[in-house]
């Protein structure tokens, strides 16, 4: 854990917490949520568009989290079809571009 994880999060006065190695079924939704970006956007992405840079990458993935996050219904556990945004906020959040 280097210095400035370190530091943001003890500005957001969280705790480090780890998973036990060799056991995905311990952080199911981090294993879910890398499928899914696996599927719905990395695939796609990198068959479409030929990437000059990691900036042009990270726009693109920073869009898709957008989306993700703001935007697409999630019907996981304890979501019925809220987006994670509105699940954490408790309530409609509205996506800025």
């Amino acid at each position: 854990m280097g210095p400035a994880f370190r530091e943001a999060l003890a500005r957001a006065g969280a705790a480090h917490r780890r998973s036990r190695p060799r056991r995905p079924q311990a952080n199911g939704i981090c294993e879910r949520f890398h499928g899914t970006a696996l599927h719905e956007h990395s695939r796609r992405a990198f068959r479409r568009r030929y990437y000059r840079s990691a900036a042009e990458v990270q726009g693109d993935l920073d869009g898709f989290l957008r989306y993700y996050n703001f935007e697409r219904e999630h019907f996981g556990r304890g979501m019925d079809g809220n987006t994670p945004a509105g699940r954490f906020y408790g309530k409609e959040v509205e996506v800025i571009a």
